[in-house]
């Protein structure tokens, strides 16, 4: 609080709301500490996201997602495909800044499809899962989720085939794509 000019209580209401959200551990009398997100976690915030995404991919669909949509969610994959080193036109590699920058762009592909579905709670919850993988991957070190060979291209490849059943309005294959993904 001191370093920052503020007083305690503004600090503290931000560690105990990390402390809810699972990113600190308060311990009694000693303070706020980093949390682990621990290798067995990750397991189960997949099959979360496979759940929260799947229901918002079916609401979505059963609204009608409109062309505009669609573009944009193309966009976004043109960005997820340009992170990387690309030799004569395919995809061999991801590496350094390239990394986190496709990260950031799966994560916006994948929020963005959620927020089709038109509910906010569910994009929330989407969010809480994404940060407590991101927060993994900086345990880890971005270069321990390093893309090589042909699975630089098959996300994005992936990407394509939900967007290209959206277009047909084929729920099952959109649903059965994003699941295949997300695994």
């Amino acid at each position: 609080a001191k370093s920052l000019k503020v007083s305690r209580t503004p600090i503290r209401q931000a560690l105990e709301l990390l402390g809810k959200e699972g990113f600190v551990l308060q311990v009694p009398g000693r303070g706020f500490f980093v949390a682990r997100v621990e290798a067995e976690e990750v397991p189960h915030l997949y099959d979360l996201r496979i759940a929260v995404e799947i229901h918002a991919l079916e609401s979505a669909i059963k609204k009608e997602i409109t062309s505009e949509q669609i573009e944009r969610l193309r966009e976004i994959n043109r960005k997820y495909e340009n992170c990387g080193t690309i030799l004569e036109g395919e995809l061999i590699g991801v590496e350094g800044e390239d990394v986190r920058d496709r990260a950031e762009a799966d994560h916006a592909f994948h929020l963005s499809l959620a927020e089709l579905g038109g509910n906010p709670l569910i994009c929330q919850k989407l969010e809480e899962i994404h940060e407590r993988l991101k927060f993994r991957r900086r345990y880890d070190g971005y270069w321990y989720w390093t893309i090589k060979g042909d699975r630089a291209g098959i996300a994005a490849a992936q990407h394509r085939k939900v967007i290209e059943a959206i277009e047909r309005n084929d729920s099952a294959a959109a649903v059965e794509a994003l699941a295949s993904h997300i695994r």
